[in-house]
């Protein structure tokens, strides 16, 4: 059911033109914003949001006022106002739950000249600012930035709107890894985090989280007083090879992470607290060999028994700390030993499972009597043995349902709300895991993710469900795909995706470029948003877990002849010959600079799989010419990529060193630990200047060069063990040297030369 209700007499662009004031009498007469009343924080800064982001669209300053003006003045009134007003909320489907009636607006036209905003909550009046502003100015709010039009005067004829979320809930992972802050968290800067949490509002995103977890570089503070660990020691430990380590001093930690949660909290956002019931430092078994440890337990895991009276002791000293630091939204999440079976014997490991899960719940009712206790369905897909359907069955009916909830971790993909009988009665939310394993590259289904979003809100058996879950394990990319994903959060419910493709083109890109960015857009959601996309061969040559992603080894059947170019690659060049149609002034949109340095790269990564692919189909075939002819073809894409990258600040990970090394007190092993995990597992192999140096092409060129060694040779395969060794020096070069590109290696030629120089090359690619 659609909750939004809109009138206007006439079209957006056509509003966002019209003149309050007639020009013969007078011209334009400004712009005055009502403050609600009584003051508070968020409405003060409801009404700064309007009135800057409206002088920025009309270039005047605009008023922020305790009191409409008299009678007699000319002004542009915009009043936001708590309470009087948002009457006509009440009378939409869905009004009857108070959480959603909180964050409900109405936007509509008052008296002579003027709109008024109106919301129950200080929260809700924030979401009519930022739905006034984008659905009637123009103004895009993305990830990396508002872009604000010009226009003569704020629009005010001919609106009504009455909106209510679909779902309470609509929440937003910021995945924590030690990686390149364009991708992860852990190591962006206090800018950098305040602008997401900026448009994670403006996107009316009213939930996140954070690990809290026993080491210092998660928790700060409270690990150091709770646990006695020496932050001043320098750390390098790893668990699983992922960085687990000291990285700042513990009080810069927490300095950190207050201010982010503040920030949020001032803006509506709730913060879910990542928790692990049982777990302690890993410097913790050293110094007491004494408790019993869980076994069978993944990422080196030091894990106490749930039923030990020693783990509720710790487990209350350390969540107590927590509480008493950063205060509480009142949400733990805990899925117990998630991953891990902690027995061998399913029985034993569930009934381990369900012990740790009765214990805590009993810890956060007794810490906080407001406890609500999530976690998801991960676990049941990783260690499917001991979720059968009867395990989850009594495991849902032996907890406190009136204190639960449970988020479908990976519902887009691997739904199991549906083989779980919606979780047996539970709150439960939708989960997104897009971006699984850190992936990067363009990729998606936006079609169906938006049909699915639909279904589920049309569908009575998930009247339980409360909301929509965000947990890219990666974010900062694929812009698109979460924009709609964002939106329909607040509303699925006769959305629109060609609707929704002009309106993003029109945000993004401007007037000028809409009509030229609009059909490219739909290219490209053809290309890589419909169920496509590839993962990059050479980001996961030699992944162990997934040799899938690079069939480029072993003996394997190929067809006859050449390998064809991929669909993906064909319907992207579309895209991108659109884009690149559009006016010259487009390259000073940074908008436009970002996006088609992305579809090119892009483009560049498929046509490398297509000619690697070719070169291995080759070497099957004994054609050394061809061999050759494609690996050169493929090394030559991903030179054009690291140049590419090279004129991107964003995508250098020596700039982020030196940047966290200069911090006092930083570990120094810090700058080791991030370059770590951008190999670890080939996991996270995201798409890094110096990476593509250092790594990337050097593996890649190891790779096609044995190749071509051996069709010559007469051999028809190759092995990953012909080349191990030789890419493990790699590596090793990676982690323990300085990974600065000298400057005569770096291009000196300009983002939009190499990126229409790139175009004409794969046109010419056979």
């Amino acid at each position: 059911m659609n909750l939004t209700v809109t009138v206007m007499a006439l079209g957006v662009a056509a509003l966002c033109l019209v003149s309050v004031v007639d020009a013969a009498a007078g011209g334009p007469a400004g712009v005055v914003v009502i403050e609600p009343r009584p003051r508070t924080w968020l409405g003060a800064h409801a009404a700064a949001e309007l009135a800057r982001t409206i002088g920025r669209m009309t270039g005047s300053p605009v008023a922020v006022a305790a009191t409409p003006p008299p009678a007699g003045d000319r002004r542009i009134r915009l009043i936001l106002s708590v309470g009087p007003g948002s009457e006509p909320l009440r009378r939409l489907p869905g009004a009857s739950d108070a959480d959603r009636l909180r964050d409900g607006f109405v936007i509509e036209s008052h008296g002579a000249g003027g709109v008024r905003i109106s919301a129950t909550s200080d929260t809700g009046l924030l979401y009519g600012v930022y739905e006034y502003l984008e659905r009637f100015c123009g103004v895009g709010f993305f990830w990396d930035g508002d872009r604000v039009p010009r226009r003569a005067e704020p629009p005010v004829r001919g609106i009504h709107v009455a909106s209510l979320p679909r779902w309470p809930l609509r929440h937003f992972g910021l995945a924590d890894g030690w990686g390149l802050a364009k991708f992860h968290h852990h190591f962006r800067t206090t800018e950098e985090r305040t602008r997401i949490l900026d448009w994670m509002a403006k996107r009316k995103i009213n939930l996140s989280h954070v690990g809290l977890f026993p080491t210092v570089a998660t928790s700060g503070v409270p690990a150091k007083q709770v646990f006695g660990i020496d932050d001043s020691r320098p750390d390098a430990f790893t668990f699983s090879g992922w960085p687990g380590a000291l990285d700042l001093p513990a009080e810069r930690v927490t300095e950190r992470l207050k201010a982010q949660l503040a920030f949020g909290r001032q803006r509506g956002i709730r913060w879910i607290y990542y928790l692990a019931y049982g777990n302690l430092p890993h410097q913790f078994r050293q110094t007491h060999p004494e408790y019993r440890y869980v076994g069978s337990l993944g990422y080196d895991a030091t894990v106490l028994y749930p039923d030990d009276p020693a783990c509720t002791q710790w487990m209350r000293r350390f969540y107590g700390e927590l509480l008493r630091t950063y205060g509480t939204d009142h949400i733990y999440q805990d899925t117990p030993f998630v991953e891990s079976t902690g027995a061998a014997d399913p029985e034993q490991s569930f009934a381990l499972k369900l012990k740790a899960a009765q214990q805590m719940c009993a810890l956060y009712k007794e810490m906080d009597p407001r406890a609500v206790w999530q976690s998801d369905s991960w676990d049941m897909g990783a260690v499917p043995q001991v979720w059968t359907a009867g395990r989850i069955a009594r495991y849902f009916g032996a907890l406190p349902k009136p204190m639960m909830r449970v988020y479908d971790t990976a519902a887009d993909v691997n739904p199991f709300y549906e083989r779980t009988n919606y979780f047996e009665g539970t709150d439960w939310a939708f989960g997104i895991l897009h971006s699984f394993q850190g992936d990067d590259h363009l990729h998606g289904d936006m079609p169906g993710i938006l049909a699915k979003l639909q279904s589920v809100s049309k569908d009575p058996k998930a009247d339980r469900c409360r909301g929509i879950y965000h947990v890219p394990e990666s974010n900062g990319h694929n812009l698109l795909y979460f924009e709609l994903t964002t939106r329909a959060a607040w509303d699925p419910d006769g959305l629109k995706l060609d609707r929704f493709l002009a309106d993003y083109a029109e945000r993004r890109y401007g007037s000028a470029n809409a009509a030229v960015m609009t059909p490219a857009l739909a290219a490209l959601v053809k290309a890589v948003y419909s169920g496509g996309g590839a993962t990059p061969i050479y980001k996961k040559l030699g992944c162990g877990y997934g040799p899938q992603w690079w069939p480029i080894v072993g003996a394997r059947d190929v067809a006859a002849g050449p390998e064809p170019a991929p669909r993906e690659l064909k319907e992207l060049m579309v895209a991108l010959d659109l884009a690149a149609s559009s006016k010259a002034a487009a390259w000073k949109e940074r908008f436009y600079v970002t996006d088609l340095v992305d579809w090119t790269r892009t483009a560049l990564a498929y046509a490398s799989n297509w000619k690697t692919l070719d070169a291995y189909r080759a070497l099957r075939q004994g054609d050394a010419g061809r061999a050759s002819a494609s690996a050169a073809s493929a090394s030559e894409c991903l030179r054009r990529i690291e140049d590419l990258l090279s004129t991107r600040p964003e995508f250098s990970l020596q700039t982020q060193i030196a940047s966290v090394m200069a911090t006092p007190g930083a570990n120094p092993h810090a700058a080791m630990l991030m370059k770590k995990h951008c190999v670890n597992d080939l996991y996270s192999a995201n798409e890094v200047y110096e990476q593509m140096h250092w790594y990337y092409r050097p593996r890649m060129d190891v790779y096609l060069g044995e190749l071509q060694s051996r069709v010559r040779s007469g051999a028809r395969s190759i092995d990953w063990a012909d080349i191990s060794s030789r890419c493990a020096e790699i590596e090793k070069r990676w982690l323990e040297q300085d990974i600065a590109v000298p400057t005569g290696e770096r291009t000196t030629q300009t983002t939009r030369q190499l990126t229409e120089a790139a175009l004409r090359w794969l046109k010419e690619l056979r």
